[in-house]
């Protein structure tokens, strides 16, 4: 059974949680709840901070206009320039708070 940590979460947007047992991850954001596997969400991760990346400089727009593909054949996310930013700091908090738990797991694997 599933014993999920609180990684990320914004009253408004979402949250980000793990299971450090079974290494999946659970992701809502909107009205979408995306189930991962550790290395599905860093490939995901990588294409959120890749796409957030290319509009960096733009003012923020709540016009729903990026597509970001999911894991999940056929399935896309539909967001605002708004929403993404918010989707890249809960994803991104997410991320450190992993890469947290790795070291400190590190201290205690022996």
């Amino acid at each position: 059974m599933c014993a999920y940590q609180t990684l990320s979460f914004d009253e408004k947007n979402g949250y980000v949680i793990y299971c450090p047992s079974c290494r999946h991850l659970q992701l809502a954001f909107g009205c979408m709840l995306l189930y991962f596997g550790r290395d599905e969400f860093e490939r995901f991760k990588k294409i959120i901070d890749e796409i957030a990346h290319d509009f960096a400089d733009v003012p923020d727009s709540v016009i729903k206009t990026i597509t970001i593909p999911t894991p999940c054949e056929g399935l896309c996310l539909y967001l605002s320039l708004k929403e993404l930013r918010a989707l890249y700091h809960l994803s991104d908090e997410a991320k450190t708070q992993l890469q947290a738990n790795d070291l400190i797991s590190l201290f205690y694997a022996q």
